[in-house]
């Protein structure tokens, strides 16, 4: 009996026409997201050569976080760079953002999908944050 492949895991992403599978890359890779860099797994369209982080293929489209307590961030794409009127960065890592990012649009406050990730991860193996806030759960 020949070994079982495993099976992997698919998804239909909003900001691509194709589904994209479950795929472990051996070298880097610009997420089609976020804009930003990436190695490991990944999130495929093999004929369009579109990936997507993992975190970036399965965020939630709404996020309630400690780093930005007073309102839920919304999970946007930001238009091309030829369309827009002022450039943006993460209130985490002071880098630009480009596609897809959390914002909360009344504070203006805007934050990559991978940067509240690992900030969610950090908080949980520390008792407080470097903001002050507690970290624990609701």
């Amino acid at each position: 009996m020949a070994p079982r492949t495993p099976k992997r895991r698919t998804v239909q992403h909003f900001t691509h026409i194709h589904p994209l599978t479950e795929f472990n890359s051996a070298g880097d890779f610009i997420c089609d997201g976020c804009k930003t860099y990436g190695s490991g797994k990944t999130y495929r369209c093999e004929p369009c050569n579109y990936d997507l982080h993992d975190y970036c293929a399965t965020c939630p489209l709404t996020l309630p976080t400690f780093i930005h307590p007073k309102h839920e961030l919304s999970l946007v794409v930001r238009k091309q760079q030829s369309t827009r009127q002022n450039e943006r960065a993460c209130d985490i890592c002071n880098e630009s953002v480009e596609g897809l990012f959390y914002r909360c649009k009344l504070c203006e406050f805007d934050v990559h999908p991978l940067c509240a990730a690992s900030s969610a991860r950090e908080a949980r193996a520390s008792p407080c944050s470097s903001l002050g806030v507690s970290a624990r759960s609701s």
